[in-house]
């Protein structure tokens, strides 16, 4: 039997939390050695793991429809930190129709239905639904142990 692990982070706006506007992976920590990008240590983390199990763990991120850009480029600016390309796949977490308290659909100004992300729950579907997501999956009887950072 093959174990399967893979890191699967999502990627939300939390100016909510801590007054940051910007993908939170994009986010400086101070340390007493210095700072860090909250990407930069998954990263660094992953990287240290790989060497001492002789593996490359796979680093799925979820996004927004309003965060993708900006975490796609930062990552491409700081070329992933080190950590293979090829093993990192970001995808947009999937929507669903926003609803009123009463049930009745949301239109915005555009007058289009309003959209919301589907929560932590979808998160599986998501990744199903993007097609990058299946090229590291092999046919065979696994065990799949996800590490989850949100």
């Amino acid at each position: 039997m093959e174990i399967n692990l893979q890191l699967l982070q999502w990627q939300e706006d939390r100016e909510q939390d801590f007054g940051f506007s910007d993908p939170k992976g994009t986010l400086k920590m101070c340390f007493q050695n210095g700072e860090k990008y909250l990407f930069e240590i998954i990263a660094d983390t992953l990287k240290r793991a790989n060497k001492e199990y002789i593996v490359t763990i796979p680093w799925y991120i979820m996004t927004s429809k309003e965060n993708n850009k900006k975490t796609v480029e930062f990552l491409e600016e700081k070329e992933y930190f080190g950590y293979k390309k090829d093993f990192v796949k970001i995808f947009t977490q999937e929507e669903i129709p926003f609803l009123n308290k009463e049930g009745k659909l949301i239109i915005d100004e555009d007058m289009k239905i309003k959209e919301a992300a589907n929560g932590n729950g979808g998160i599986f579907s998501s990744m199903d639904k993007h097609r990058n997501t299946k090229r590291h999956e092999k046919k065979r009887s696994r065990v799949d142990i996800y590490w989850f950072c949100g």
